[in-house]
């Protein structure tokens, strides 16, 4: 077994119940490949892809693109030289989340106690022996950080490194680039 499966078996992720249907169908999508499969026109895919989200997004029936804690503003100062916000939104969007702790899914759940959400929980070998581009990062780059500005940790795409390539410690995000095949099986977490 690879040695960032055998660190982290399981990967998480957090989805709406409604979204459940969808996810067997089609796969767990990334916000860009949702926008595809569902034809959302150019310009409002534009908006939603490159946009902060400050609330959920509706595409579907049952399916919608969480919301996200990106404004421009500080955002901007917190990337990487060359990096502006709707280039590293188009990066974020075009990935799918995952926790390598159950703890940490169970947390992003709990706070949006008002929304019917599930935990899906993946083998880490099975994405990987699928051969799906799967890299972690040390850092929540879907949230801003509340870091002084004086001295603000700069994103950018090289803070994702393939799985293959972790080091020590537990990876506070795990991606797959675009989406996770439907074939691949998932479990629901109580």
């Amino acid at each position: 077994m690879r040695p960032f499966a055998e660190r982290f078996p399981r990967l998480f992720h957090v989805a709406d119940r409604a979204a459940l249907p969808s996810i067997r169908q089609h796969g767990l999508r990334s916000a860009a490949a949702l926008c595809r499969l569902h034809r959302v026109p150019a310009a409002a895919r534009n908006a939603l892809l490159g946009e902060n989200r400050g609330a959920y997004a509706p595409i579907a029936s049952g399916v919608a693109l969480r919301w996200q804690g990106m404004r421009d503003e500080p955002l901007a100062r917190r990337l990487a030289p060359g990096l502006d916000p709707v280039s590293w939104r188009r990066l974020i969007n075009g990935r799918v989340f995952l926790f390598a702790r159950r703890a940490d899914a169970d947390r992003l759940r709990a706070r949006e106690q008002a929304r019917d959400q599930i935990i899906l929980d993946f083998a880490t070998a099975e994405l990987l022996d699928a051969g799906l581009d799967v890299r972690a990062c040390r850092y929540n780059n879907g949230y801003m950080d509340r870091r002084s500005l004086a001295a603000p940790r700069l994103r950018g795409p090289e803070d994702y490194v393939p799985a293959a390539g972790w080091g020590p410690g537990v990876p506070r995000e795990v991606t797959v680039a675009d989406a996770i095949p439907c074939q691949i099986d998932f479990e629901l977490c109580a």
